[in-house]
């Protein structure tokens, strides 16, 4: 009877216990603490966290005049930086000819506010999503991190990050 008791007491905290998790906890995310600043204007995020995600690449092309075809598809994972914020990222416009596309530079500090490195990246690494027809508008920001060593997120307390535009000329 007291071994019941006893596996019931334990049943019950294990259930509690996951019911008590956050959803990123439970999906096996981990908190960070990072500050974010862009252009040295302070974000003030709200929550963040790191999390491994899946994701997908597909391209196709069709050649008419050859009568050809082709298509890929590969699946990856990776670790995505994600967090809210109620400020918009700075954006800089970049001169370029020819074929451009949107980046972001993250630019990676100590806790001395020494820059470690700073990493371009491709603009599609980042998801947004916001509503902008809410009275407290809120930015939701997703970062894939393929290529940006943990070690490296390990040292930094303070990330900038700014996306550079072509102003196409």
């Amino acid at each position: 009877m007291k071994v019941k008791i006893f596996l019931f007491a334990v049943i019950q905290l294990s259930v509690v216990h996951i019911c008590a998790q956050s959803l990123e906890e439970s999906l096996g995310g981990i908190e960070t603490n990072f500050q974010f600043f862009s252009n040295n204007i302070d974000l003030k995020v709200t929550d963040q966290f790191i999390i491994k995600r899946a994701e997908k690449k597909a391209s196709a092309s069709t050649n008419y005049s050859a009568n050809s075809a082709y298509g890929y598809g590969y699946g990856y994972q990776s670790f995505h930086l994600e967090f809210v914020t109620k400020e918009y990222y700075t954006i800089e416009e970049v001169e370029h000819k020819g074929r451009y596309s949107d980046k972001i530079e993250l630019t990676f500090y100590n806790s001395d506010d020494i820059a470690l490195a700073t990493h371009t990246l491709d603009y599609s690494v980042v998801d947004l999503s916001y509503n902008i027809s809410s009275d407290e508008i809120q930015f939701f920001y997703s970062i894939d991190l393929l290529g940006i060593p943990i070690v490296l997120l390990n040292k930094t307390a303070k990330i900038n990050f700014i996306k550079k535009v072509s102003n196409k000329k």
